[in-house]
């Protein structure tokens, strides 16, 4: 099943579950932990990609947040390190978009703002 009609399944399943509420929960450091786990980032100056290992250490600050309806934006300052890597590892700000479904947080899009590994 492609994500597209994943995402679209889980949609259908939250609307027939939307009875109402509006209120959200917060975007969470540790929803963003785990949300990024096992998904990778662009680095576009260097046209590769960076997969968030689970164990890995990561340091992540939220610089703005916003919430409407059912969709969140959130600009974290992420520094990250591969274990196996270089000691510099990768740092920079990332734009994270989540989608409201079937009662929690889904992590839709990462776009690099300033993300880059040494």
């Amino acid at each position: 099943m492609s994500i597209r009609w994943f995402t679209l399944l889980l949609m259908l399943l939250g609307l027939a579950g939307a009875c109402g509420e509006t209120t959200r929960p917060e975007i969470t450091p540790a929803l963003i932990e785990k949300s990024l786990t096992g998904r990778t980032i662009e680095q576009a100056k260097f046209l590769k990609t960076w997969r968030f290992d689970p164990a890995e250490p990561r340091q992540l600050t939220i610089v703005q947040q916003k919430v409407s309806g059912d969709q969140g934006r959130v600009l974290i300052d992420l520094k990250t390190q591969e274990l196996s890597s270089s000691p510099d590892g990768c740092s920079g700000q990332v734009w994270l978009e989540y989608e409201w479904l079937v009662d929690q947080w889904v992590l839709t899009r990462i776009v690099s703002i300033s993300f880059e590994c040494t």
